[in-house]
């Protein structure tokens, strides 16, 4: 008996297109937002219980940002510490939102890809995770620590989105993608969040200043690695 209802519950966590039933389909579709939901309503609490209620409208508005590109964990963190929202909570929101983000596209990947805009951005993400495969020869050995690393660098398109279509792409095991998704995205913000508000705290550079240190950072090492690519490309 005990059997059977593993077995009735764990269909629900099924990836398998074949298997999916109508219940199954209207669960995977419907269970993150309402995950999402009961995340707000928790951050709501915690902001009027222990900080400021006003803070977590001004939280939701970054959060609300971080789906819009150009707006990145680079960006939308320091902006966010500069006005007054601890790091440790704008790192656990954008941590929660790609964790969310992951899970829907694990198990709706197909049906994302419909919607407008939206499927729109899926199929560009694609298309660049393609790339990084065919480019990547570290990814297929050590796939699980790539796409940490990969939530982890804060470039456009590397959250939990560009990640689980690589992970897709690879045919690696979705719920280990989850994962990946979530420790590079708790690694990656904490890192970001803790860098920000110290260079906030003892560097009088103001929000914009330190997006512009973090923007040249992630410039240089893009150059380096350019160069090095180049390199390793004239030496063949």
């Amino acid at each position: 008996m005990e059997a059977e209802k593993e077995a009735g519950f764990r269909r629900f966590l099924t990836t398998d297109l074949q298997k999916k039933t109508r219940d199954i389909i209207i669960f995977q579709l419907t269970f993150p937002f309402l995950l999402s939901a009961l995340g707000i309503m928790i951050l709501y609490y915690y902001c009027f219980i222990f900080l400021d209620k006003h803070l977590f409208f001004v939280l939701g508005g970054f959060m609300l940002a971080y789906f819009f590109p150009p707006a990145g964990k680079e960006s939308v963190i320091p902006i966010a510490i500069s006005q007054g929202i601890p790091y440790y909570l704008i790192a656990l929101s954008i941590t929660f939102i790609d964790s969310m983000v992951s899970l829907f596209l694990i198990w709706n990947y197909d049906y994302a890809k419909k919607i407008p805009f939206f499927g729109h951005l899926l199929r560009l993400v694609e298309r660049r995770g393609r790339k990084v495969i065919s480019q990547s020869r570290i990814l297929s050995k050590f796939a699980f620590t790539a796409l940490v690393l990969f939530v982890m660098i804060p470039f456009q398109g590397t959250g939990g989105a560009g990640a689980t279509v690589i992970g897709r792409l690879i045919g690696m095991n979705p719920y280990k993608v989850l994962a990946a998704v979530v420790t590079g995205a708790l690694l990656g913000t904490f890192l970001i969040g803790f860098l920000s508000s110290n260079i906030l705290k003892y560097v009088k550079l103001g929000a914009l200043g330190v997006v512009v240190v973090i923007l040249a950072a992630i410039a240089a090492y893009n150059a380096y690695t350019y160069v090095k690519e180049k390199r390793e490309e004239a030496g063949r």
